[in-house]
C-alpha cells in the first residue's frame, strides 16, 4: 500500500492499518521545479494485452500492460471527447453517476463522505478515465482512526479482491487544522514550516525572505484562507502546497540550491496515486521495489551521489524507486520538464510514457 505520509508509513494487515517503516505510504508531491497543466490521454496501443503479473506474492492484474518492446504505458492525447463533468446535487446521485458512468464497482462506507467530496473525486476520476482509460474499480473512506489524519490519500491493487483501490482518509479532511499544525513541527533542520513561516497579527507571514516567490504567497495566501468550511479541493490544494514546501525547504538542506518552491494544484495528489496505479500495471518489478529490504531498493539508497538525481525533482522523490516514479510522472503530467539522468532513472524503473 502506497499513501504519502511524511512522518511514517503503514500496511494492511487482516483488515487493519499498521506502522511498518518509512515510504510504504504517500501522499504528498513535493516537486522542486516549473510545472504547467497540459492536456493529456491514453491510447492503447494494439499490441498491449490482459496478462496477469504475479510479484512477491501478490497478483497484479494488468487492464493496459506494457507495450512489447519497452514494457511501459504510453498516455498521449485523445481524439475521442468525453462528456462534461456535472456535479451531482445528492451523495446518492454521485454514487450512482460513478458506477454508471465511471464503472466505478463499488463506493465503501461512502456516508463518511460529503457530497463535496465525491464530486470532487469524481470529477477527478472523470478527467483521468478520459485521459488514460485506467481508473481505480474501488473507492473507499476511511474513518477517524484507520489512519493519522497526516495520510490523506492513497493507491492499493488488493489480491484479495483483485480490485484496484483508491481510499480517502476523510478523517483527514475533516480535522484539517491538525495537518497544517504538524507541518509546523520541525522533524529535520530547516524542513518544519516553523522555520520560515510565523504568525504576526493572527496571520501567517512569510518570516524568512530567502523563501519569497510567487508559489510561496500563494501557499502563504492559502494558509490564511483556511477554515473548517474551505473546500475539498481548497483542503487538497492546500496539503499540496504544505509538502512542496516542505520539499522545498528539505532542498536547500542538502545544498539543492537551484531548487524553487514548486507551483501545486488540487489535484497533483490524486495524479500521483495514479502514477502508481499505472506503474504497478506496466512494471513486473513494482511490488520488490517497494520493499525496504529488496536489491532494487537498496541500490536505490545506497550511492549518495546518484541520490541527488531524484532529489531534483523532489524529497519524496528520494525516498524510494516507487516514488520516485510517481513524482516524476506528477510532474510529466502537467508538462513538467526533466533532465536526462531523471529521466534516464524514470526509464530504468519503467516509468509510465507520458506524451
Amino acid at each position: 500500500m502506497e499513501i504519502r505520509n511524511v512522518v511514517q508509513s503503514y500496511s494492511v494487515n487482516n483488515g487493519s492499518y499498521k506502522a511498518q517503516g518509512q515510504n510504504s505510504f504517500k501522499f504528498l508531491s513535493d516537486d522542486c521545479s516549473k510545472k504547467d497543466v497540459v492536456d493529456i490521454s491514453q491510447k492503447k496501443d494494439k499490441k498491449l494485452n490482459k496478462n496477469v503479473i504475479v510479484t512477491s506474492g501478490l497478483a497484479i492484474v494488468g487492464t493496459a500492460l506494457c507495450a512489447a518492446t519497452k514494457g511501459r504505458l504510453n498516455i498521449f492525447k485523445h481524439a475521442a471527447k468525453s462528456a462534461e463533468f456535472i456535479n451531482a446535487k445528492s451523495v446518492k446521485e454521485a454514487v450512482t453517476y460513478g458506477k454508471k458512468d465511471l464503472k466505478i464497482q463499488r463506493y465503501e462506507n461512502y456516508d463518511l463522505a460529503n457530497l463535496d467530496m465525491i464530486n470532487t473525486l469524481n470529477e477527478m476520476l472523470h478527467k483521468e478515465k478520459s485521459l488514460t482509460g485506467e481508473i481505480p474499480q474501488v473507492i473507499r473512506f476511511l474513518k477517524r482512526g484507520e489512519l493519522p489524519v497526516t495520510a490523506p490519500m492513497g493507491y492499493k491493487l488488493e489480491p484479495e479482491i483483485n480490485k484496484r483501490v483508491l481510499f480517502v482518509n476523510t478523517d483527514t479532511f475533516n480535522r484539517f487544522d491538525e495537518v497544517i499544525k504538524d507541518a509546523f513541527v520541525e522533524r529535520g533542520k530547516g524542513t518544519g514550516l516553523s522555520n520560515f513561516i510565523s504568525i504576526s497579527n493572527g496571520k501567517y507571514v512569510l518570516s524568512d525572505l530567502s523563501y519569497k516567490s510567487n508559489t510561496m504567497d500563494k501557499f502563504i495566501e492559502k494558509l490564511n484562507a483556511f477554515n473548517p468550511n474551505s473546500s475539498f479541493k481548497d483542503k487538497m490544494e492546500l496539503y499540496q502546497g504544505i509538502a512542496n514546501a516542505k520539499s522545498f525547504a528539505n532542498a536547500g538542506k542538502i545544498g539543492l540550491k537551484d531548487c524553487k518552491m514548486q507551483d501545486f494544484a488540487y489535484d497533483d495528489i490524486f495524479v500521483h496515486e495514479m502514477g502508481h496505479m499505472h506503474h504497478q500495471l506496466i512494471y513486473p518489478k513494482y511490488q520488490e521495489a517497494g520493499s525496504q529490504m529488496s536489491q532494487i531498493r537498496i541500490d536505490f539508497a545506497s550511492d549518495t551521489a546518484k541520490l541527488q538525481i531524484p532529489y531534483r525533482v523532489s524529497s519524496y522523490a528520494a525516498s524510494s524507486p516507487l516514488e520516485f516514479v510517481a513524482e516524476v510522472y506528477t510532474g510529466l503530467r502537467k508538462g513538467q520538464h526533466f533532465d536526462n539522468e531523471v529521466m534516464s532513472l524514470y526509464r530504468r524503473y519503467n516509468g509510465p510514457i507520458v506524451n
